[in-house]
């Protein structure tokens, strides 16, 4: 790919850096060393910023952090902590705005969160990755963005610590319940197969997966019944 990368037509350079995306995808059996992996990530995160580049420069991050073989040379690696840390802040606000994107790089960007979930986080990135999530779930519509949204929510209630989720759980139990009750029709042959039940039933499961949200919960559902 070499030049074509750098290319300065938008046409060219985004559609080496989707090769590049697709290549990582096909031969997950590629090995990469941590320096080659840290080295594609950077490359992959400037191209955040270079709008014709956005998606695949994201696909990058997450072929990478969801390979099983690079997650196992991320995890031995000394500099690991770093690394996330580097991602994390790079997919995000202030050096990244998902939430101003279209449907698809919003996925993949629920999605990159989730995977860095997989990582041993401590306790200041598990609190910049649920600062990341709520400002990238905050009046999400898309249905096929409400199921990762929900996903992520329910992860993190269940892995973070009472003292990581203290400053943010008024926060969660408020991007997650404006969705109560569910009214969602989905559209003829829909291909994504997203019900209503399946919705429901995700939702109510990111609300009461974990005890912090019970003093929310509760009153919540309560005035609920009676209204």
């Amino acid at each position: 790919l070499g030049e074509y990368l750098t290319n300065k037509e938008d046409k060219l350079r985004s559609r080496s850096v989707s090769l590049l995306a697709d290549l990582l995808k096909k031969l997950p059996d590629l090995p990469l060393s941590f320096n080659e992996i840290v080295t594609l990530s950077r490359y992959a995160l400037e191209k955040l910023s270079d709008f014709s580049c956005v998606t695949s420069g994201l696909d990058i991050i997450s072929h990478i952090l969801g390979n099983s073989k690079h997650l196992n040379t991320i995890k031995a690696s000394s500099e690991e902590g770093h690394f996330i840390r580097e991602l994390l802040e790079g997919t995000s606000i202030p050096k990244f705005h998902p939430a101003s994107y279209s449907y698809n790089v919003r996925q993949k960007s629920y999605i990159i969160y989730d995977q860095l979930l997989k990582y041993p986080l401590p306790e200041t990135l598990h609190s910049n990755l649920i600062s990341a999530l709520l400002q990238l779930s905050e009046n999400e519509k898309d249905p096929r963005n409400l199921v990762p949204s929900f996903q992520l929510y329910k992860a993190i209630l269940q892995t973070a610590t009472t003292t990581t989720l203290k400053p943010f759980i008024a926060e969660m139990f408020e991007n997650t319940s404006c969705y109560f009750p569910i009214n969602f029709t989905p559209p003829p042959n829909d291909p994504f197969k997203i019900t209503p039940q399946k919705l429901k039933k995700m939702l109510c499961e990111a609300l009461t997966c974990a005890p912090q949200m019970a003093t929310l919960v509760a009153p919540f559902a309560l005035d609920k019944l009676t209204s």
